[in-house]
């Protein structure tokens, strides 16, 4: 969605006592065709109209992943968990973000008490939770949101920075008819977008616009 990335989304969630994530196992298969019937219902389509959507949007009895309108389906399919879970957040004096299947969690200490529930309130609307990725994180550890350290600012995780940097060195040792610029690119933009000051730094070292 414009105006939204993996960025906004960790923004929430810098200088936290607390920082607790989970992850929705199986999120796009888990969408069954009824509950794809049941949005286009509550959008206001009619059943003939709804069931021919339904059959134009899923395959094989669940949502395909890759497919243009499957993501922003599945963001529906999520409404009642959004609207539970932010209630709760807002009671309790969290913050609480999702980005696509990841759901993350900030705040004080008392967060941690809540953890039982938030896994209850997925699976009481249909939903599982990944066990494999559920994380604690509080201030004197890494804390990742969204593949983005949030634990004083937003920053990429030191040796994401540092493999970076080394390919920008790399790359303005080698004559320009060889470089690969175009995955630098990307990734001194993805380092730029996080961290300014040195992803313009990084960005001069290794001799690209």
């Amino acid at each position: 969605m414009r105006g939204r990335s993996v960025i906004t989304n960790a923004q929430r969630h810098v200088c936290k006592a607390i920082v607790f994530s989970v992850d929705v196992k199986d999120f796009f298969p888990s969408v069954s065709p009824q509950i794809v019937r049941s949005i286009f219902e509550a959008l206001g389509f009619r059943s003939e109209a709804a069931n021919l959507l339904v059959q134009a949007t899923t395959w094989d009895g669940q949502l395909p992943q890759g497919a243009p309108t499957s993501s922003a389906i599945a963001n529906l399919s999520m409404t009642r968990v959004d609207v539970r879970l932010e209630g709760l957040a807002v009671a309790q004096g969290f913050d609480y973000t999702r980005y696509v299947d990841d759901l993350t969690f900030s705040g004080p200490q008392q967060l941690k008490k809540f953890r039982g529930l938030i896994q209850r309130i997925l699976k009481e609307e249909g939903f599982k939770v990944n066990p494999h990725k559920i994380f604690t994180m509080h201030s004197g550890m890494r804390q990742v949101v969204t593949k983005i350290v949030v634990n004083t600012k937003l920053n990429l995780a030191r040796e994401d920075r540092n493999q970076i940097r080394q390919n920008a060195l790399q790359n303005a040792t080698l004559p320009k008819k060889i470089r690969n610029d175009s995955s630098l690119l990307g990734q001194l933009s993805w380092l730029q977008s996080v961290n300014p000051t040195l992803g313009i730094k990084v960005r001069q070292l290794a001799h690209v616009p």
